[in-house]
C-alpha cells in the first residue's frame, strides 16, 4: 500500500485583471469570483489536498474594523470571493493578500508518519479595483441661483479678470460633486437663459481646476453697458452624465458716467404723522 505524505502545497491561481474590477454600486454578497480554487497535487482523497482559505490582509487599512471582501466556502477545495458590505464609498484600488493553507495535520494514515503532520501554506496578493460610481450631480456653490452679478465696463479685454463694481476680482464658479473619479470631476459651460438670444456668447469659463472655473470675456467689442442684462444659465457637467444648473444676471455698470439704478422705477408706501403749524 502507498500512501499519501503531505508533500506539495497549494497552488493559488493567477487571475486576469478584469476579472478583478467591480462597481462601487456592487451591494453585499455580490460574487466577484465564483469558482477561488487552489491546486494541490496531494491525493484529493486525503486532507493533504483539501483547502481553507483566508484573506490574511487588506490594504490600505481600513478606519474601521471591517471587511469589505470576504472568502466563503464553497466545498473542501474551492471557495467564492464576495463582496462583504456595500462597497459605496470604497471605489479605489485594494489589496488582498489571500492565503491557502491545506489540511495536513488532519491527515492520519493507518501507519504512523515519522514526523508530526503540518498543514502546508501558500499566500499571493491580489489587486482588487473598485471602479467609481456616479451616484450624484454637482452642487453649484457659486454664483448662487437668481444672482445679479455688477461688474465694471471699463477696460474690458478679451480673457481677462473681471471686476465687480467694488473693485474687487470676480470670485471663481465652484461645484462640488463627492462622487470619486472622472464622476466627481466639474466642467462649467453656459448657455443664454431665454430663447433666441445670445447673451452667453459674450463669455466663457475657463477650467481653473477638478471643482472650479473663472468667467472671462470671449468677445469684449460685443458687450453693451447697463441698461443691457444678460440673462445666463451656467450648467455644472460631472465626468459622467449628470449636471446641474443655475440661472444669473450681468450686467455691466459704466462706473465713469452718469449714476443708474438697475430698476428704473419702484413702488413704495409711505406712512406717517402729519403736523399742521399754524
Amino acid at each position: 500500500m502507498l500512501l499519501d505524505i503531505n508533500d506539495h502545497y497549494p497552488e493559488l491561481p493567477e487571475l486576469p485583471a478584469e476579472e478583478l474590477q467591480v462597481s462601487e454600486d456592487f451591494k453585499q454578497g455580490h460574487i466577484i469570483k465564483a469558482d477561488f480554487t487552489a491546486i494541490d497535487l496531494d491525493d484529493r482523497e486525503t486532507a493533504n489536498a483539501k483547502i481553507n482559505y483566508y484573506i490574511r490582509q487588506i490594504s490600505p487599512a481600513l478606519a474601521r474594523d471591517t471587511d469589505i471582501f470576504a472568502l466563503e466556502r464553497v466545498d473542501e477545495y474551492s471557495a467564492s470571493l464576495k463582496v462583504a458590505q456595500d462597497l459605496k464609498g470604497f471605489h479605489g484600488s485594494w489589496m488582498l493578500q489571500v492565503e491557502a493553507c491545506d489540511r495536513g495535520s488532519e491527515y492520519d494514515p493507518i501507519i504512523a508518519l515519522p514526523e508530526p503532520a503540518e498543514n502546508n501554506c501558500r499566500t499571493r496578493d491580489y489587486e482588487v479595483v473598485v471602479l467609481p460610481f456616479n451616484y450624484n450631480s454637482p452642487t453649484i456653490i457659486y454664483p448662487t441661483r437668481n444672482a445679479q452679478i455688477r461688474l465694471k465696463y471699463e477696460s474690458l479685454k478679451n480673457g481677462s479678470t473681471l471686476v465687480d463694481t467694488n473693485g474687487s476680482t470676480l470670485p471663481n464658479f465652484v461645484a462640488v460633486d463627492d462622487d470619486g473619479g472622472i464622476y466627481g470631476h466639474v466642467t462649467f459651460s453656459l448657455r443664454s437663459t431665454n430663447d433666441n438670444e445670445n447673451d452667453h456668447e459674450a463669455f466663457r469659463v475657463e477650467k481653473v481646476n477638478d471643482k472650479t472655473g473663472q468667467l472671462v470675456l470671449e468677445n469684449d467689442q460685443a458687450v453693451e453697458p447697463f441698461p443691457k442684462n444678460y440673462s445666463i444659465t451656467v450648467i455644472a457637467r460631472d465626468g459622467g452624465d449628470k449636471q446641474s444648473e443655475t440661472s444669473i444676471y450681468i450686467v455691466f455698470i459704466n462706473m465713469t458716467g452718469e449714476p443708474a439704478f438697475l430698476q428704473t422705477t419702484f413702488d413704495t408706501d409711505f406712512t406717517g404723522t402729519f403736523i399742521l403749524l399754524y
